[in-house]
């Protein structure tokens, strides 16, 4: 009976073995055969699309359409399509955006634009829109752009792609006639694309008060810059009025870009709904807001600036200070020497500098009370570590009588250690009568302070 068992084994597995041989040879055949049979679907996929770009006539391209048709759905057909558009000529590829619609392709990107799950689906359907879409595919983006819902990643791409799409209408002959979308697409943040919107429109011969309306339908921070960018390169003061509504905007860049805006225009007619800004909760709007007063020349300007002294940003503060010199006011110098002795405004103040010409910051740096040439040549334009040597270098050295008064009253201002010694040798050396007296009153109220004390 065992002998029986074992036999009955042995011939069990023999027969699964050679089952199993034959099951592996029928699947490497069937592997070869499908192999073979897709090596030739995707060959004759390549040649029917080459056949279709080189047909000369209606009927072959019509032909080699229903083939390739019969191939495969969209989806097979699609990385074919688009190994050929990349590898083929400018001319050619106008060709293929033809056949990119008809083949279905382009269907196809739509319907998983809108109803794929997959991101990373979504990105490549609208960058392969965006490379061989037609200008008609630029609303259906818009719709994606705009979509709340949509992935963040997903909308840069449509950035991308809407500027390469809209591109032939980027042109004055086109633009009225698509005036409308235009101005839409000024709500998709790409400055390259809105720069040449806003040049475009200003340069077509469309009536000024044809466009307004639409632009001012625009809502999105993006779409708002872009007004104001419209409006600077028309450069028209009349428009100023408009531009008010835009200075109390809820995005900070839309309020710095309508207050920018107004100061070049120097409309004296907004000075008080700009002294309203210089409490803005902004940094960039207050700074910019002190650019814009720098322009006007209302009286009332200098005031509302000292209030302004003690901002919470020093970078503020530094061109209060900068736009007060400039108008040449000798009023607020004791505070603004009190505001070098802080360190961090002395940056604060380089870094303003450093973007002026010598000529500007000699300006300042005399009216301060330092001599120029002398801060130049002993410590240079770049480092303000030694300011208090600079305004007693300008005491003992400065040529100019004014420059030296200004530094002697600085240093009382400084009240540093050695001041009374300083002010004890200014007062024996110095050529001039009125500074000399200056240097001993100054010296004698030292003595008084700290007799009190």
């Amino acid at each position: 009976m065992s002998e029986r068992l074992l036999q009955f084994s042995i011939y069990f597995l023999s027969l699964l073995i050679g089952i199993l041989l034959i099951w592996a040879i029928l699947r490497e055949l069937l592997t070869n055969l499908r192999e073979s049979r897709d090596k030739g679907r995707h060959q004759e996929t390549q040649r029917l699309l080459e056949a279709w770009l080189e047909a000369s006539s209606h009927d072959e391209r019509k032909e080699a359409l229903e083939k390739l048709k019969h191939l495969g759905p969209p989806g097979f057909l699609e990385p074919f399509f688009f190994d050929l558009f990349e590898k083929s000529e400018k001319k050619d590829q106008a060709r293929l955006k033809i056949l990119f619609e008809l083949l279905g392709i382009q269907k196809e990107l739509r319907f998983c634009l809108k109803e794929s799950s997959n991101v990373i689906k979504r990105e490549q359907a609208v960058l392969k829109l965006g490379k061989v879409g037609v200008v008609e595919d630029v609303p259906f983006l818009l719709d994606v752009f705009n979509d709340s819902d949509e992935d963040a990643k997903v909308k840069q791409c449509c950035v991308e792609s809407i500027y390469v799409l809209a591109e032939p209408w980027l042109k004055a002959e086109t633009a009225h006639a698509n005036l409308g979308l235009l101005i839409k697409l000024f709500e998709v943040p790409n400055v390259k694309l809105r720069d040449h919107l806003a040049h475009l429109l200003t340069a077509t011969t469309i009536p000024v008060t044809d466009i307004i309306p639409h632009l001012l339908r625009l809502q999105s921070e993006t779409g708002r810059e872009s007004v104001l960018t419209v409006f600077k390169l028309w450069d028209d003061p009349y428009l100023a009025p408009i531009v008010y509504d835009y200075m109390d905007d809820l995005h900070p860049k839309v309020r710095r870009l309508a207050i920018q805006l107004i100061g070049h225009w120097q409309d004296e007619k907004a000075v008080f709904m700009l002294f309203k800004k210089m409490s803005d909760p902004d940094e960039s709007v207050r700074i910019a807001t002190v650019e814009a007063l720098s322009q006007l020349k209302n009286p009332a300007i200098k005031t509302q600036l000292l209030k302004h002294m003690h901002d919470p940003s020093l970078h503020v503060e530094v061109k209060i200070c900068w736009v007060l010199a400039l108008f040449g006011d000798p009023t607020p110098i004791p505070k603004m020497i009190e505001k070098m002795k802080n360190s961090e405004f002395c940056r604060a103040l380089l870094l303003h500098l450093a973007d002026k010409d010598q000529e500007q910051v000699s300006i300042y740096f005399d009216y301060l009370g330092l001599d120029h040439r002398i801060v130049f040549d002993h410590y240079g334009k770049e480092n303000l570590d030694h300011l208090y040597e600079a305004f007693v270098a300008t005491a003992k050295e400065s040529q100019d009588t004014e420059l030296r008064k200004k530094a002697i009253q600085a240093l009382a201002i400084w009240k540093d250690k050695n001041l009374a010694s300083l002010l004890e040798e200014i007062s024996h050396l110095e050529p001039d009568e009125v500074n000399r007296s200056l240097a001993k009153n100054l010296l004698a109220n030292l003595h008084k302070e700290h007799k009190t004390r």
